[in-house]
């Protein structure tokens, strides 16, 4: 669900091309855990998900606006990454913070607990995702 925004910041380790992302799954409502909630916000091409991500998230990747919501609807589109993987999750409260990888990026993200549901607060820190070290025990 990172549509052509998010898929344009972990292709260009960029975040003003950033994640036009805001959620996925059935977009009926948000998920209890962080983890699974960053997912399905972070690899949803649907503009429901929308309402899944703050202002403050919109407003960073898009700019200042009167209806952060509609500026967020018009920029997704397109084909959303299948290969988001959330990793080193941590909850304190009502906020969340972790790290995204996709398409060889990876990002710092926080979420915030807003009326029982995560949503997506913001996403910083683009950069090449860790490459494995090669195995060295296999002889050869």
């Amino acid at each position: 669900m990172l549509g052509r925004r998010i898929g344009a910041v972990f292709a260009s380790a960029v975040l003003a091309a950033g994640i036009a992302a805001c959620g996925g799954g059935d977009d009926e409502g948000g998920s209890d855990d962080p983890a699974t909630a960053a997912t399905e916000i972070l690899s949803s091409s649907d503009p429901a998900t929308c309402a899944r991500v703050t202002d403050n998230f919109i407003e960073t990747l898009y700019g200042p606006s009167d209806d952060p919501t509609a500026t967020c609807e018009d920029q997704i589109s397109g084909s959303a990454p299948t290969d988001v993987e959330v990793s080193d999750v941590s909850v304190d409260g009502d906020t969340a913070t972790g790290t995204v990888t996709s398409t060889g990026t990876m990002a710092d993200f926080s979420m915030v607990n807003e009326d029982g549901e995560w949503k997506m607060d913001s996403l910083e820190n683009p950069r090449p995702a860790e490459v494995s070290a090669p195995d060295t025990t296999s002889g050869g």
